[in-house]
């Protein structure tokens, strides 16, 4: 039997290679399923805004469906929280 799919940690903190421990934020995700890879990214985070991207086709999706996805995560992406102006400038 597979593992029980894990709750997708929207935030994470982790101890930097300087020995600083930084807050990381959930900005993307790949999804595998059998013969497809897609992905959904943040795309606005101040208002919490997410795309799910899906070859041709892009729609927005409520943040509450990623959760929808977590049993065909791939690969979630971070953006650590002191760089996220950046991102969104």
């Amino acid at each position: 039997d597979p593992s029980p799919p894990f709750a997708l940690p929207r935030i994470i903190n982790a101890k930097c290679s300087d020995g600083i421990e930084r807050e990381f934020h959930l900005m993307g995700l790949i999804i595998e399923t059998p013969g497809h890879v897609f992905s959904i990214v943040q795309t606005d985070p101040l208002k919490d805004t997410w795309h799910l991207l899906n070859d041709s086709k892009v729609e927005e999706i409520a943040p509450a469906r990623l959760e929808d996805y977590r049993k065909d995560v791939y690969v979630l992406c971070y953006i650590r929280a002191d760089k996220k102006k950046e991102y969104t400038d």
